[in-house]
């Protein structure tokens, strides 16, 4: 921290109007925890900053606040929330979804009700999202969440394009609302594949069992953007009837889907799941496939208990894995269907 304070405002000032020399990497952590008097300082020369490095500015702070948890780019997000281009809104939209604090709440609901462009509405209904899940804990003023929750509703029954309807839903998938399932039940049910993915990422957030066998059903849908939400949702639900449906996905040719897939299975663990998370590990064809496989490895210890690691065996060490023993997975239908 203090390293990085000794990088004066006036350089950063400085370097952010020099258009023809780079930006330095090493000053974005300046912009960590930020106080008031050193954002009304940007406030006078930041629209003379090109548009263009306010974009990538945003993106990098993006990028280095979701690799460094240490770091908060809350302050700053909260102010480029209100910059004149769009996309600089929308990227400080997206910087606001690691954070808890009261304050972004106010501006992300003016953005949904008023911002001018669909893109950025979209994104405050999905941050919003987080402060849906935070009023079902009793950690914000229940007036706060109820106008949230309103609000999202409303958005949700508007003739607002779809994308904002869209979010709009899946953030209101961690609301105990009651109209929320039916709502959720009807979007599935629709011809709209953009609604029907959003039922999906709705029903991963709910925590409701009910949903698991509408997310099993999709895990071999032929539509890409289903499978990918219902693997992403089977995790999120921790069903573990999900699990065969989500190793065959690791050999899905979309690797977002498999990486999906993989994911939820660290959610979800239990007898075979670290076996198959490592033997995917030795055949990882990248360093950015093993570090993402680690990750799944390091979270499933968070998952399963460790006191039961020494009696998790799988016999099929050898096998493909849609070789899978069977009698795995008809443990698993036993439990939950």
């Amino acid at each position: 921290m203090e390293k990085r304070k000794q990088i004066s405002l006036s350089k950063i000032i400085e370097a952010l109007l020099d258009e023809n020399t780079p930006f330095p990497p090493s000053y974005l952590y300046r912009f960590s925890d930020l106080e008031q008097k050193e954002i009304d300082r940007f406030k006078k020369i930041w629209n003379k900053v090109p548009v263009w490095r306010r974009q990538a500015l945003m993106d990098d702070i993006e990028e280095l606040g979701d690799s460094d948890y240490v770091l908060s780019f809350e302050a700053f997000a909260l102010f480029a929330l209100h910059d004149e281009d769009p996309i600089v809104r929308e990227i400080a939209i997206r910087s606001l979804w690691d954070y808890d604090s009261r304050e972004a709440i106010k501006p992300l609901i003016e953005a949904l009700q008023h911002d001018p462009v669909t893109e950025v509405k979209a994104a405050a209904a999905s941050a919003l999202g987080k402060f849906v899940y935070l009023g079902e804990l009793d950690e914000i003023p229940p007036k706060a969440f109820h106008e949230i929750e309103n609000l999202l509703l409303e958005k949700i029954e508007s003739d607002e394009p779809l994308v904002i309807r869209c979010r709009a839903l899946e953030a209101m998938g961690y609301s105990s609302h009651e109209a929320i399932n039916d709502i959720i039940q009807n979007a599935y049910q629709s011809e709209n594949i953009e609604w029907k993915a959003s039922a999906l990422s709705a029903m991963g957030k709910s925590a409701n069992d009910y949903w698991i066998p509408h997310v099993k059903s999709m895990l071999d849908s032929e539509v890409r953007q289903l499978r990918y939400e219902a693997a992403k949702s089977a995790g999120e639900l921790e069903a573990k009837s999900c699990i065969p449906g989500l190793v065959l996905l690791l050999d899905d040719a979309d690797t977002d889907i498999s990486m999906a897939a993989l994911w939820s299975l660290s959610q979800i663990g239990g007898k075979g799941i670290r076996e198959i998370l490592e033997k995917r590990l030795e055949e990882s064809l990248t360093d950015d496939e093993a570090d993402f496989i680690e990750s799944a490895l390091e979270n499933l210890e968070f998952t399963d208990n460790p006191s039961l690691f020494s009696l998790l065996e799988y016999s099929a060490a050898g096998d493909e894995f849609d070789d899978i023993d069977d009698e795995l997975f008809d443990s698993i239908d036993e439990d939950e269907d």
